[in-house]
């Protein structure tokens, strides 16, 4: 049974492998957006600080261009996959293109 399913095993670690990778290359991607981020407005949080702004506003700033950022890279990631799962509908046999 081991060596009827060792192709397939090693191709799941594979994917599992470069899934990882691309999780960190993203998570890599994005801290360094919001350090470039922060980094081009370091003068307006400097000048908002000096000004009386609670550091819990600030970072609440930042946090919130975050999540746009973040969600707007959701929102295409998720119509880049179902438009891609679509066109690869005509390799896969005996499963649609959205099952898990």
């Amino acid at each position: 049974m081991a060596t009827h399913v060792a192709q397939r095993r090693f191709t799941l670690l594979l994917m599992c492998l470069f899934a990882g990778v691309a999780l960190a290359l993203a998570a890599i991607g994005l801290a360094g957006v919001i350090s470039y981020m922060v980094t081009q407005r370091t003068q307006e949080i400097g000048i908002r600080i000096a000004l009386g702004t609670r550091v819990k506003d600030v970072v609440w700033l930042v946090e919130a261009e975050t999540m746009k950022l973040a969600g707007w890279g959701l929102l295409l990631g998720i119509v880049g996959a179902f438009a891609l799962s679509r066109s690869m509908s005509t390799m896969l046999f005996g499963i649609s293109a959205q099952d898990p």
